[in-house]
């Protein structure tokens, strides 16, 4: 199968890179490492079944690239990662998330009618509900997104909805659960690991009771793949993450501070939030995922054991 993969430098996009490749099918990436890197992706540039354009998805010379990449071959399916996944940046400005997450997105969708592609798998987010009080669910919790990301993602789940009762056979959203683990470009765990390295106290955002599910990159690539090949002829909306109900944020924090050879004090701040437009708890309902045959092998606290000792491997 030949893919057109955006966002391909970028933390999810590379791991599933590797995942696409291992399995045989053709990837055209795109990428213009605004989060992404090329380091995470150099050693595929000699993968026969792998080409590269380094563009933004606005740009106008990308069909243009397109066309010349592929040469004689078509398109199959198109899988859209691309997009501003910084939530504290779009919440300073709110036209970031506008110009790299809907505005992409709509930009995909002109791709797909150009070059014949009836199926889109789109990356999306828990953001997209809001803050509740409960387990959210895909078809009966309401969206209420409370960050200009959520907001512009939900807004793409939309034009994907609308696009598909025009012309697009098939779309299948995957609403995120916190990700976690190798090629992490920004989060939790990179931003705790990164100021416990250069301070003698860690502050930390939040009260630290901040709880949320969390998923290693390797089982989310999985669930991808492997539920994006049963679905087709339908507007499908998936939540991705573990059963459980997460971990806090002073878990996390404690267990990066014990990696450390000298003591360092943890600090939170009396607010129940991190940031305007975080979340400070959130359950997925994963029924769905599990009527295709899909659960994580790890929970969030392995998933989080594991994808620290990955970071810190990659960044000390």
């Amino acid at each position: 199968m030949n893919i057109l993969l955006t966002g391909v430098a970028g933390f999810i996009g590379s791991n599933l890179l590797n995942l696409l490749l291992e399995n045989g099918h053709y990837v055209l990436g795109v990428d213009n490492f605004t989060l992404g890197k090329k380091e995470y992706i150099s050693k595929e540039f000699n993968n026969k079944n792998f080409d590269f354009i380094n563009l933004s998805i606005n740009d106008t010379k990308l069909k243009k690239e397109i066309s010349k990449k592929l040469k004689n071959r078509e398109i199959n399916e198109i899988w859209h990662l691309a997009a501003s996944s910084d939530i504290l940046k779009g919440v300073k400005n709110p036209k970031f998330d506008h110009k790299n997450t809907f505005l992409t997105t709509m930009k995909i969708g002109e791709i797909a009618r150009d070059f014949n592609v009836k199926k889109i798998i789109f990356s999306s987010t828990g953001a997209v509900y809001g803050d509740h009080n409960e387990r959210l669910y895909e078809d009966k919790t309401l969206t209420k997104p409370i960050s200009s990301y959520g907001t512009f993602k939900l807004a793409s789940e939309n034009l994907l909805r609308t696009l598909h009762n025009d012309f697009l056979n098939t779309v299948v959203i995957f609403r995120f659960s916190n990700v976690v683990g190798p090629n992490y470009t920004h989060g939790v765990i990179l931003d705790l690991i990164n100021k416990a390295k250069q301070n003698k106290q860690l502050m930390v955002l939040g009260d630290g009771n901040q709880q949320k599910p969390y998923i290693h990159v390797k089982d989310l690539i999985s669930g991808i793949y492997n539920l994006s090949t049963q679905i087709n002829d339908t507007y499908e909306i998936i939540n991705l993450g573990p059963k459980d109900a997460g971990v806090k944020v002073k878990y996390i924090a404690e267990r990066i501070v014990q990696k450390f050879d000298r003591e360092i004090d943890i600090v939170y701040e009396n607010k129940k939030f991190g940031w305007l437009g975080d979340i400070p708890k959130y359950e997925f309902d994963t029924k769905k995922a599990l009527k295709y045959g899909f659960e994580p092998k790890l929970t969030s606290k392995e998933a989080i054991d594991k994808a620290i000792n990955e970071i810190f491997q990659e960044n000390l």
